[in-house]
């Protein structure tokens, strides 16, 4: 079978881009605000940044409104978010007088996720994340200024 089919030169000139810059590019990220997020100012926040390797696996991707139910069981916990850089993290968004880092870590060890169901219910599921390391505490000033 034959195809009427060739490649078109957009331009004289090719770039190259290193890997970094293309898994960057071809990160596909999540970002959900909850928890009445917007009421927060800035400086009330703070950002709990963590490897998340999984955030990379398509498969695992659908379930990251689970593991954003989960964490939204704590009323102070308000935005959950992927990004990549030298590799796929998470940015947890808290409300630092109201929780702390260390419950954000250990809600994401559980074996268990709760999920919040219209109506009221909850049920579980088995957390499919696994987070190897423990993360690290940022200002949400910090991030404003790195994603400039």
């Amino acid at each position: 079978m034959e195809v009427n089919f060739g490649a078109e030169i957009l331009s004289d000139s090719l770039s190259t881009i290193n890997t970094d810059e293309f898994l960057i590019k071809m990160f596909s990220s999540f970002n959900q605000a909850f928890n009445k997020y917007r009421k927060y100012k800035a400086n009330e926040l703070s950002v709990y940044e963590i490897p998340m390797p999984q955030a990379a696996n398509p498969k695992l991707r659908r379930s990251l409104t689970y593991l954003v139910s989960h964490l939204s069981t704590d009323d102070y916990v308000v935005r959950f978010r992927t990004l990549y850089k030298d590799q796929p993290y998470a940015q947890i968004y808290f409300v630092t007088q109201k929780t702390s880092a260390d419950s954000i870590y250990s809600a994401l060890q559980k074996p268990m996720l709760l999920l919040h169901l219209r109506g009221g219910q909850i049920k579980k599921v088995k957390n499919p994340f696994k987070f190897k390391v423990a993360g690290k505490l940022i200002t949400v000033g910090d991030v404003a200024r790195k994603e400039n």
